[in-house]
């Protein structure tokens, strides 16, 4: 059973289609998997979960492709992982993210950019809550973090290559007109 949600990621490409969709989920269940193959563009990826759906017998109709997206969104509710058939060398994705709180903006990210086989990397992390960011830091590992208002982390200067930079932002009066 192969169906797609916003048309069909392989086979466009395979068949050199001038307009190969940039952005496709294909669904299949196999032996007691949810397999999902994601397309963003030129990437794609592969993942599944277990699923509880019972098997169906070989003359009987395989689940649809709502059915399966709709067990697989139930099973990432309910705390279920999904797991990448990865390859080496895979690309990462920087993240920065500022006024982070406990990292929902984040998380959505972190699991896009997985689904098409990318290795997100946390690379900093900032907010003034101290609780909401220590969530953020248990959740999704940032290799350096801050605990105070962003304002605070800014210098106002714009930089050129190195250490050459534009004036002071804030010394510059700004004209209302």
């Amino acid at each position: 059973m192969r169906e797609t949600l916003i048309g069909p990621p392989s086979t466009a490409r395979q068949e050199g289609a001038k307009h190969a969709p940039t952005a496709a989920l294909d669904f299949t269940l196999d032996a007691g998997r949810i397999v999902r193959e994601a397309v963003a563009g030129c990437f794609t990826s592969t993942s599944w979960m277990p699923h509880d759906l019972p098997e169906p017998a070989r003359d009987a109709a395989v689940p649809c492709r709502t059915a399966l997206a709709k067990r697989w969104n139930l099973g990432q509710i309910e705390g279920e992982s999904a797991r990448l058939y990865r390859g080496p060398g895979r690309a990462e994705v920087t993240v920065v993210d500022l006024f982070c709180g406990c990292g929902g903006l984040s998380l959505g990210v972190k699991q896009a950019v997985e689904a098409v086989g990318l290795r997100p990397v946390f690379l900093f992390a900032a907010d003034s809550s101290g609780v909401a960011l220590e969530v953020y830091r248990r959740n999704l590992r940032p290799l350096d973090s801050a605990r105070q208002n962003v304002e605070h982390l800014i210098d106002y200067r714009l930089r050129i290559h190195g250490d050459r930079s534009l004036p002071d932002m804030a010394s510059v009066e700004l004209s209302g007109e």
